[in-house]
């Protein structure tokens, strides 16, 4: 049985191609290190992972602040570890180094993915039109003057704060 309650076979939630299957089971090894340590972090990671989720688990381990990784001296973006894994195509296990460089934020990076997502789902002359509709919007907007309230400040609460109308 699959979350949503149907069976396993026409459940939306499991992939149903067996090359997408392959890709979310499977898994990276990576190997991390801390200058501060000569004991290496060694775990499996899933592919569709982000390294940043590792980072309270690594603080704990080193007992330091550890915010970035680096491969052989190059600071990794905050992708997918299976996407970084394919663009730096390493020797296995992945060694990478632990620092404390440039925080992440994980919750703008997975919101940013899923809008990605919405937006490659949709079809090119659909993508063209939100596009076209967003800019239309945006300059219609800023080509409007600002006015100013003129309202008693009992019913309107901020009254004389300026805004646009759209």
């Amino acid at each position: 049985m699959c979350l949503s309650g149907r069976p396993r076979s026409s459940c939306p939630l499991l992939p149903s191609n067996t090359m997408q299957a392959q890709i979310w089971a499977s898994s990276i090894p990576l190997h991390l290190s801390h200058p501060s340590s000569a004991t290496p972090y060694i775990l499996f990671v899933p592919r569709l992972s982000y390294l940043p989720l590792l980072l309270p688990r690594l603080s704990a381990f080193y007992n330091t602040s550890i915010s970035s990784f680096s491969h052989e001296g190059i600071q990794l973006k905050n992708l997918p570890v299976g996407l970084l894994c394919d663009l730096y195509q390493p020797d296995l296990p992945w060694r990478l180094e632990l620092a404390d460089g440039p925080l992440f934020d994980i919750h703008d990076t997975f919101i940013n993915s899923v809008k990605e997502v919405r937006l490659a789902k949709m079809s090119a002359g659909l993508t063209g039109l939100l596009v076209d509709a967003i800019c239309r919007q945006t300059s219609l907007a800023m080509a409007q003057p600002r006015v100013s309230c003129q309202c008693p400040k009992r019913t309107l609460r901020g009254c004389g704060t300026p805004y646009r109308i759209v």
